[in-house]
């Protein structure tokens, strides 16, 4: 992503393997990995470098499509900072430490599709999807997810600005166990 050869609007492949780091996206790209399962023979696997630490995706770029992957063991396995139009799909999100997904800042037209956002164990304070009191969303898209095992499926607050917590649709999605 760092290299200058990586410009808005390409699409770059993840390999199958596993990848120990915190990834920042700041270009509008398409992340396509091969696979959403934990075995890095077959699939893109995204794990911290250390327990509980970091963040998988920092996203801070309009137009980002993240695709395919396994995200395990980040302290935050997305977030999305203030960026309009993120798409998150077929990903697999497991047992971070805080949020599977983060919506910081003023974040619109959030598509999230087919993502499971899981705790596989349970862990004092875990949240699927947040957004904060000082964050808005103005529109937000979640259908055929699943959000389970967390303290908290989905957590929203909203102070008296920015309020803007609207346009949001659930549809074929499981929130259970939470």
């Amino acid at each position: 992503i760092a290299d200058a050869q990586t410009v808005n609007g390409n699409i770059l492949t993840v390999g199958k393997g596993t990848f120990p780091e915190n990834v920042t996206v700041n270009k509008s790209l398409t992340l396509n990995g091969f696979g959403n399962n934990s075995a890095p023979a077959s699939n893109t696997v995204l794990s911290a470098p250390s327990s509980c630490s970091g963040t998988g995706f920092a996203v801070s770029a309009a137009n980002v499509t993240l695709n395919n992957m396994y995200v395990t063991g980040y302290s935050q396995a997305v977030q999305l900072l203030s960026v309009s139009s993120p798409t998150l799909s077929n990903l697999n999100l497991v047992d971070y430490c805080l949020y599977g997904v983060n919506l910081s800042g003023s974040n619109s037209t959030v598509n999230i599709t087919n993502t499971s956002m899981q705790r596989t164990t349970p862990l004092a304070g875990t949240v699927g999807l947040r957004t904060g009191t000082a964050d808005a969303t103005t529109g937000l898209t979640i259908d055929g997810c699943t959000i389970t095992g967390n303290t908290q499926g989905i957590y929203t607050a909203q102070a008296t600005t920015p309020a803007a917590f609207t346009n949001i649709m659930i549809k074929n999605s499981t929130i259970s166990n939470n």
